[in-house]
């Protein structure tokens, strides 16, 4: 089914802005409620049913589903990934520096202690990820795969080591032919 409706009858939507008129946007274009910046380190809430409901979670912005549900899986009631937050006092790069004190000030204290993250945090993590990860373009514009990204971020900008190694076998049986 297609729809036509007058020029003047539509509205362009932040979320649909283009690139250049997205760096300078303000928290304020995100709603009034904000978790901000949480200073101190917190740990998982017990109480399950406070994650449930309206303005819970990650809000998400310009399709950044793909990071919002992978951070909120990864910290929201897990403490194993809790490491690479703890190191930011003893890494020498600023770049990484900043980016674990916003993934854990702006993103992950404020998930447990709240229970809400605005979007315009995520958003100051991919932009400086951006920047950071010059070959991976679009990281503040397009919906990336989420395995491909932390395997960026662990390895090039936290350099961590992996926290689970697979290892794919593959069996090769060929059928034998039975002769009379």
């Amino acid at each position: 089914m297609v729809w036509v409706v007058p020029e003047q009858s539509c509205w362009s939507q932040s979320c649909f802005l283009p690139v250049c008129e997205l760096i300078a946007v303000s928290g304020t274009k995100f709603g009034s409620l904000d978790g901000g910046v949480e200073l101190n380190a917190c740990q998982p809430t017990r109480n399950v049913e406070s994650l449930i409901g309206r303005m819970k979670g990650i809000q998400g912005f310009r399709n950044s589903c793909y990071l919002d549900a992978t951070l909120y899986a990864m910290f929201v009631q897990c403490t194993s990934f809790d490491s690479l937050l703890e190191s930011r006092d003893a890494v020498k790069d600023s770049r990484r520096q900043e980016v674990i004190r916003i993934l854990a000030t702006e993103i992950v204290y404020p998930l447990r202690k709240f229970g809400f993250v605005r979007a315009d945090h995520v958003y100051k993590l991919r932009q400086l990820l951006e920047r950071v990860l010059p070959e991976m373009p679009g990281l503040t514009s397009d919906e990336k795969d989420p395995e491909e990204v932390f395997i960026a971020l662990f390895d090039k900008v936290l350099q961590v080591e992996p926290f689970l190694l697979l290892r794919y076998q593959t069996f090769i049986s060929r059928s034998l032919a039975v002769s009379d």
